[in-house]
């Protein structure tokens, strides 16, 4: 992403039917801070019923936002995690499970290796014990 602008994030349908049952001025106040949040970075002052919906909405924001932001978002990521899985046979490469939520997981952390995120061979698909467990490891 070029420097620290946020392009897009994620407006859940709930963020729109708690807004829905505001009155329009505080409904467009609604709308106007997560807006700003979102993309300016700005913390909104508010007060009553939209600053209750606001700090409501603020915690699944801040993790669409975190995730827009990391780049596990773009098309070109969901194509890398699809390939791992796929030339993985949907196989998680630790157990040998089969039917458990599976992850794509970086060998190379993701963080680190800004080149590698979408390099297949920087990938193994892992079921979600497993993966969890290779990273608790890791910290050791």
């Amino acid at each position: 992403m070029l420097g620290d602008e946020l392009k897009s994030f994620a407006f859940f349908r709930s963020y729109y039917e708690a807004a829905q049952e505001l009155p329009d001025e505080q409904r467009l106040a609604l709308y106007d801070a997560i807006l700003r949040y979102a993309f300016d970075n700005q913390v909104p002052e508010l007060n009553g019923l939209v600053k209750t919906c606001f700090t409501l909405i603020k915690l699944s924001l801040d993790v669409s936002i975190a995730k827009a932001k990391s780049g596990r978002s773009t098309e070109e990521y969901k194509e890398w995690r699809a390939s791992v899985l796929a030339r993985d046979n949907f196989m998680c490469q630790s157990c040998g499970i089969t039917k458990a939520k599976l992850n794509a997981h970086h060998i190379k952390r993701f963080r680190n290796d800004i080149g590698g995120r979408t390099d297949i061979d920087n990938g193994m698909t892992l079921c979600e014990r497993c993966h969890i467990e290779l990273h608790s490891q890791e910290g050791k």
